[in-house]
Parts: structure tokens; sequence; C-alpha cells
């Protein structure tokens, strides 16, 4: 864990130490939600690519809670109005995710600690918003709703009763709120 986020760091420190140009193309975005980081370039005037790493940093205090998601984005604004990143997108991704279920199952009028860890691999799509700050155009909010499907599945129940059943397991959702800064690069 300490390695991620130590190259999380360095990977943000290059790319925010390299910006010398008055063009707003790159974004910083830190994941409100579960926790995170996202780093999105401008490609074109309509598109952008990001990689987010989602990590729940409620782990530090429970393991129970371990949920770390690396997904590559791409992002087709659809405002012809709006300069980006401002405006209504339709975003398709890739992600890799894993982590742990855990809570009390009632089996036989008994409570039973269990507990299921669980890695997916998939594509989705996700339509959202990202509205910049007026006064500078520089901090952004970026809300999203996605929907994935679960091309790779792998159920371990390590404690308790199964929480988790693998063959019913190919859809899933997400939804983020992030805050960010546009800078230049």
């Amino acid at each position: 864990m300490k390695r991620i986020l130590l190259l999380i760091l360095f990977i943000t420190y290059s790319l925010v130490s390299k910006a010398q140009n008055t063009e707003y193309n790159s974004m910083i975005k830190f994941e409100t939600v579960h926790g995170g980081l996202h780093f999105t370039q401008k490609i074109k005037d309509r598109s952008s690519i990001s990689i987010i790493v989602n990590y729940d940093l409620r782990y530090l205090i429970n393991p129970n809670y371990y949920d770390l998601q690396i997904s590559p984005e791409y992002r087709f604004h659809l405002s012809k109005k709006n300069a980006w990143p401002r405006g209504f997108y339709i975003g398709t991704y890739l992600f890799f995710k894993d982590f742990v279920v855990a809570r009390p199952i009632e089996q036989n009028n008994i409570m039973i600690d269990s507990k299921d860890e669980i890695v997916t691999a998939g594509i989705g799509i996700k339509p959202g918003y990202q509205l910049t700050f007026p006064a500078s155009g520089r901090w952004v909010i970026d809300w999203g709703l996605g929907f994935g499907y679960n091309i790779y599945r792998d159920v371990n129940n390590v404690e308790g009763v199964p929480i988790i059943n693998e063959d019913s397991y190919d859809v899933n959702f997400s939804a983020n709120i992030a805050v960010g800064y546009v800078f230049s690069r």
C-alpha cells in the first residue's frame, strides 16, 4: 500500500511540476466518495483521457474495508458551447477492482461473521457532469454514475458463509464526486 501511495505522489508531483505553459489542459482531482486520485489529460477540444486510482482509506482503521480500483477512462464531452473541462460527458472505462465484503450473516438464528475477497475486471460506461467555478474556471466538481460489466470475477469466501454469489455477480454500479484543479502541462 505504501508503494502505491508513493507511486501516486511521485506521478502527481512530476505532472504538476511540468506546468509551464498557459493552456490549461490537465486536471488532478480528489475522489470524495471512495478516496483516491484522478489525473485527466485533455487530448482534443471535446475529449480527454483519465487514470483513476480509488482506495478506501477506512482500511487503515479496519481491514474489512479494503477496496482498491484502478480505471483508465476515455471521456467525450458533449457540449460544443462550453470549453473543456465544463459540461456533460460520456465516459467509457476499463476497471480492475480488488475488495473485501465483510458482515455478520444470520443463519439458523445464529450470527456468523462472514468475509469474501473479490477481484473483478471489466468494462463500463459513465455519464457525468463537470462544473467549473466561475471565478477562475480552474476549480472543478465532477459528478458521475457508472454501469460496468464484469468480464472477469473471482470470489473467495475466507470466513463464515458466502456473501457474494460468483455466478450472479456480473454487473456493478459506481458513483463518483470528485473535486479538482485544472492546470497547464
